[in-house]
C-alpha cells in the first residue's frame, strides 16, 4: 500500500508538470511525451530496463529528467541499494550517459537549471537540484606537467593565443574550459591515464579534487559520455574505487551509439601509440638495446600484417605473421625479465602485461574473440581484439544491475522492431526488459514528402551512377531553392558528387564538410539557401527552420565492410540471414538518423530524396527504406517535388540571396 500510494502521488506530479506547469513556460503538452516520462518513471522505480523509441520532436530529456526527479521526491532512500552498495545511509544520484559532449553540456546548463527553476518556482519540489558532469582525467591540468611544459616551451615565439590559453591553466584545472589550447599542448599537460603513485602535486590536483568533491557531496544528476559509463562498471567489475557516486538508475541517452562504446570496452589493441610509450618508458629506465631491439620486432610485425592490407581484415594465419608474433613476444618477455629489479614499474609492467595478451590472442588465434587488423582514426596501423561472448559479459556487467535503466533514443527501432538492438546488447532473453514506441508528433503526412526517380543506372556502374546522381541532384537543387543538405557515405563520395554539381549549379552557394571543416557548416548555415555535401556521421548536426528543406541521400548507407561483419557473417548458415539480422537495420538506423536531420522543429517542411535504385517500389530494399522513413506520401516525379515547395514555402524562402564562394 505504502508503494502503491507514493507510486500514484508521483504519476500524478508527473502530469502535473506536464499539462500545467510547464505550459506556463512556452512547453505545449505532448501526450506522447507525458506517458514517455510515466513509462521512464516505472522502469526507474521498479528497477527495470526500459528501451524506450521516441521520435523527434518528442522532448525525451525532459521526459528522462522529470522521472528521476520524481523517483527521489517520493522516494529519496532506497534502503535495498543502500544495503548493496554496503552504505549506511543517504541518497543516491541516477547517471545520465551519452554519446557526445555538446548535449552533456546543453543538460547541464539549459535543460536542468531550467527545470529546476520553474519546479522551485511552482513548489512541486522544496529544494533546487543540479548536475555535474564526470570525465576521465585526460580532461584535467597535470600540475607538474603544466609547470615543466611552461619551462620548457618558447613561450615568445608561440602563437599568442595558444599561449595566453597555456598560461591560463595556471588558474584553470578543466582543460574543456580553455578552448583555444592547441592539442599539442594539450596533450603534455593532461593528467596521464597512468599517474605516478606519491605525487607531490596530489593535493592540488585537479582531476583529484573534483573526484573527492564529487564523491562526498554528489550532485542529484551524474553526466557523462558512454564510454565513462561503462569504464566505471569495468572497475565494479574488478572490485576497484568507482570513478562515478553509487548510483541508483542509469539513463542511456542515444542508446543506438552505445554499441561503439561496448565494442571498444570490451576490446583491446595493440597501437602505434601504445609501442611509442612503452619504448619511451624503456629508454628513459636507460633500457636503449632493449627497446631499440623491440622496436624492430614491431616494426617487422606491423610490416606482416600491413603490407598488402588496405582495410580492415581479420586475422589469418600465416607463416610470416605466426613468426612475427612469436619474435615480438619474446621481445615483450625480455622487457619483463629486464624489468625485475627496478622499483616503480607497476605502470610500465601493465603496458607490457597488455600489449602482451593481445599478441597472445593473435598467436593462439582464439575462437573466442574477434581479430582484426586496422587502420586506426590517426591513420596508423593498429592489431585489436573484440571478445565474441561481450554481450554476455554485458549482462553480467551492467544488466544485472539491481537498478533501474532507461536506454532511449530515436533509432532504437530498425524498421520499427527492436530485435536488432536487443539482440546486439545482450537482453533479447532479458525477463526485466519493458519496450516503448513513442512515434514523432510531427505532421509528416502534409508537411513532408519523398521523392525516388523513375529510373537509376546500378551503383555497381559507379561513374555511371555518380553522372546520373549529380544531374539528380542539381535539378533537386533548382527544384527547392537551393537549401539543400546532401548525405553521402563517404569522404570520397562527398568530393566526386561536389566536384560534378559544382560544375552543374552555378545559382546557390555550394559547401562541402569532410573529416573538417566545421566553418563550411556555418557557412552553410548563413547562406540560408545553400547547398551543403557531407558524409561521416550523420548526426550532431541539426537544420531547424528553413536551412535544410531538402534532404538527399544518393546512395543507400549500408556498413561498410569491416572485420567485425565479417566474423559475425559467420555466425549464420545463410547470407541472407545475415543480410536481413545485421545488414539490413543497420542501414535502416543510418536512414533514420539521416532523416531527423531535416525536421527539426514542428513547422519544418520538405522533402527527402533517395536516389539508390534498390530503394525504388518493387526493389530489393523499397519496404526497409520505407520502414526507416517518416510516413508520408511518396513521388517519383520531379514535378511534384517542384509543386510540394511552391504550396508550403512562403516567399521569404525564395528571396534571392547572395552566393559565396565554397
Amino acid at each position: 500500500m505504502i508503494e502503491s500510494a507514493y507510486m500514484d502521488a508521483a504519476h500524478a506530479d508527473i502530469d502535473t508538470i506536464f499539462r500545467n506547469i510547464l505550459p506556463q513556460y512556452g512547453r505545449e503538452p505532448r501526450d506522447g511525451q507525458i506517458k514517455l516520462c510515466h513509462d521512464m518513471f516505472d522502469a526507474l522505480a521498479h528497477k527495470r530496463i526500459a528501451l524506450c523509441d521516441a521520435g523527434v520532436g518528442i522532448g525525451k530529456t525532459d521526459a528522462f529528467i522529470i522521472a528521476a526527479l520524481m523517483l527521489h521526491k517520493h522516494q529519496p532512500h532506497d534502503q535495498r541499494l543502500l544495503d548493496y552498495y554496503g552504505m549506511g545511509g543517504g541518497t543516491l544520484p541516477f547517471v545520465i550517459a551519452t554519446s557526445n559532449i555538446q548535449l552533456q553540456r546543453a543538460i547541464l546548463d539549459e535543460y536542468i537549471p531550467f527545470l529546476s527553476n520553474v519546479l522551485l518556482k511552482s513548489g512541486m519540489i522544496q529544494h533546487p537540484f543540479c548536475g555535474e558532469i564526470q570525465k576521465g582525467k585526460q580532461n584535467y591540468v597535470c600540475r607538474e606537467r603544466l609547470m615543466y611544459r611552461l619551462k620548457t616551451a618558447n613561450l615568445e615565439k608561440k602563437n599568442p593565443v595558444q599561449r595566453d590559453a597555456l598560461l591560463r591553466l595556471q588558474d584553470e584545472g578543466d582543460l574543456d574550459r580553455v578552448s583555444e589550447l592547441s592539442v599539442y599542448d594539450r596533450k603534455r599537460v593532461c593528467v596521464p591515464r597512468q599517474c605516478r603513485a606519491g605525487c607531490a602535486s596530489s593535493a592540488i590536483c585537479p582531476y583529484r579534487q573534483h573526484m573527492e568533491n564529487a564523491m562526498a557531496h554528489p550532485a542529484l544528476f551524474q553526466v557523462c559520455n558512454h564510454h565513462y559509463l561503462l569504464a566505471d562498471m569495468t572497475h565494479w567489475e574488478q572490485d576497484a574505487a568507482p570513478i562515478i557516486p553509487h548510483y541508483r538508475g542509469v539513463v542511456i541517452d542515444e542508446a543506438h551509439q552505445f554499441y561503439s562504446a561496448v565494442q571498444t570496452i570490451c576490446g583491446k589493441d595493440v597501437s602505434c601509440e601504445k609501442v611509442e610509450s612503452l619504448l619511451t618508458d624503456l629508454r628513459n629506465m636507460r633500457m636503449n638495446t632493449l627497446a631499440n631491439k623491440l622496436a624492430a620486432s614491431f616494426d617487422r610485425l606491423f610490416q606482416a600484417f600491413f603490407h598488402q592490407a588496405k582495410e580492415e581484415t581479420l586475422y589469418k594465419k600465416t607463416a610470416e605473421c605466426k613468426a612475427a608474433l612469436k619474435d615480438t613476444l619474446s621481445g615483450l618477455e625480455n622487457a619483463m625479465n629486464a624489468m625485475q629489479g627496478w622499483q616503480r614499474t607497476d605502470r610500465h609492467q601493465r603496458k607490457l602485461l597488455e600489449l602482451r595478451e593481445v599478441l597472445n590472442r593473435f598467436y593462439t588465434n582464439s575462437e573466442r574473440y574477434f581479430c582484426y587488423s586496422e587502420w586506426d582514426d590517426a591513420g596508423s596501423p593498429c592489431l585489436r581484439t573484440v571478445d565474441r561472448s561481450y554481450r554476455n559479459r554485458l549482462n553480467v556487467m551492467f544488466w544485472h544491475k539491481p537498478f533501474g535503466f532507461v536506454l532511449t533514443s530515436g533509432t532504437l527501432a530498425a524498421g520499427g522492431s527492436m530485435d536488432y538492438f536487443k539482440a546486439r546488447m545482450g537482453l533479447d532473453t532479458s525477463d526485466r526488459l519493458t519496450e516503448s514506441y513513442t512515434p514523432s508528433p510531427f505532421d509528416y503526412k502534409n508537411n513532408a514528402l519523398i521523392y525516388i526517380p523513375q529510373r537509376m543506372p546500378s551503383c555497381a556502374d559507379k561513374p555511371r551512377f555518380q553522372d546520373e546522381a549529380a544531374r539528380e541532384i542539381a535539378e533537386l537543387i533548382r527544384a527547392t531553392n537551393g537549401h539543400t543538405l546532401v548525405l553521402c557515405t563517404s569522404f570520397g563520395e562527398t568530393r566526386e558528387l561536389f566536384e560534378r554539381v559544382k560544375g552543374m549549379v552555378t545559382e546557390f552557394p555550394l559547401f562541402a564538410m569532410y573529416r573538417r571543416g566545421r566553418q563550411y557548416l556555418e557557412a552553410f548555415r548563413k547562406s540560408k539557401n545553400g547547398v551543403l555535401f557531407m558524409s561521416g556521421s550523420w548526426e550532431g548536426t541539426d537544420f531547424p527552420g528553413d536551412i535544410v528543406s531538402s534532404l538527399i541521400i544518393p546512395r543507400l548507407p549500408f556498413p561498410r565492410r569491416d572485420a567485425l561483419h565479417e566474423g559475425q557473417r559467420n555466425e549464420y548458415r545463410e547470407i541472407v540471414d545475415f543480410l536481413g539480422s545485421i545488414i539490413t537495420p543497420e542501414m535502416q538506423i543510418k536512414i533514420a538518423q539521416g532523416a531527423g536531420r531535416m525536421h527539426r522543429l514542428i513547422t519544418d517542411t520538405g522533402v527527402i530524396s533517395v536516389l539508390d535504385g534498390r530503394a525504388a517500389p518493387g526493389a530489393a530494399y523499397h519496404k526497409a527504406v520505407m520502414a526507416a522513413l517518416p510516413p508520408c506520401p511518396v513521388t517519383r516525379e520531379l514535378s511534384d517535388v517542384r509543386q510540394f515547395i511552391l504550396l508550403k514555402k512562403n516567399a521569404d524562402y525564395f528571396f534571392p540571396e547572395e552566393t559565396g564562394d565554397e
